[in-house]
């Protein structure tokens, strides 16, 4: 690497999800009208500060799409070039996607979560350790071996959460206390030093 890197990571904006299923990857799940103005509403701001990047990399689940055509709409990232890939998606919650939380955060499911920590997998999902090994391994691949300055990453709060895990190495207990709002801006850094560097964590677009 000969030169430093800059990567924006986006979350999508507000879905019609009931906060109180268990979402996880589900993949077809839309915005909500809200999340929809809200995206156009950061699109033109977005526009207006001169907010450029070279490419996008934005997950290929509906809500990411649907967020990602909002802030275009006004005109933003027009010529940029955009790929949309499965190994941005969110962190799979398996069987429970769908479920009621309290049907599925049982005593006994919770005693085990607090063990095994970022290596606890939902039945047929997918554990934070092996998500954040995803993430980072497509960002490595994509864009520390490439050419590109600025990018940005369109994705999903707890795939995000992992990453951040990955690259700060932080305590595990600290994974899930880390917010990612609808459209928050995060920005890292990745130096001809190999070092990442945290510049701003889910920042609001105003």
């Amino acid at each position: 690497l000969a030169h430093m890197i800059e990567i924006f990571l986006l979350r999508h904006a507000e879905t019609i999800w009931d906060s109180s299923l268990v979402s996880g990857r589900t993949e077809n799940l839309s915005l909500s009208d809200e999340g929809i103005v809200h995206s156009l509403s950061i699109g033109r701001i977005l526009r207006e500060q001169g907010f450029l990047v070279d490419k996008i990399y934005c997950s290929s689940s509906l809500r990411t799409k649907q967020s990602l055509l909002g802030l275009k709409e006004s005109g933003l990232w027009k010529d940029t070039p955009i790929i949309y890939s499965d190994s941005l998606q969110e962190v799979s919650q398996g069987e429970w996607e769908g479920k009621e939380r309290r049907c599925v955060m049982t005593e006994r499911v919770i005693a085990e979560m607090r063990i095994k920590g970022v290596c606890f997998m939902p039945p047929g999902g997918e554990a934070q350790k092996d998500a954040a090994e995803r993430i980072y391994n497509y960002i490595a691949e994509n864009i520390l071996n490439s050419n590109l300055q600025k990018v940005m990453v369109v994705g999903h709060a707890n795939l995000f959460r992992c990453l951040m895990y990955r690259i700060l190495g932080f305590h595990e207990i600290m994974i899930n206390k880390i917010g990612f709002d609808n459209l928050s801006l995060t920005k890292l850094r990745f130096g001809e030093d190999g070092f990442w560097r945290l510049d701003y964590l889910n920042r609001i677009v105003s």
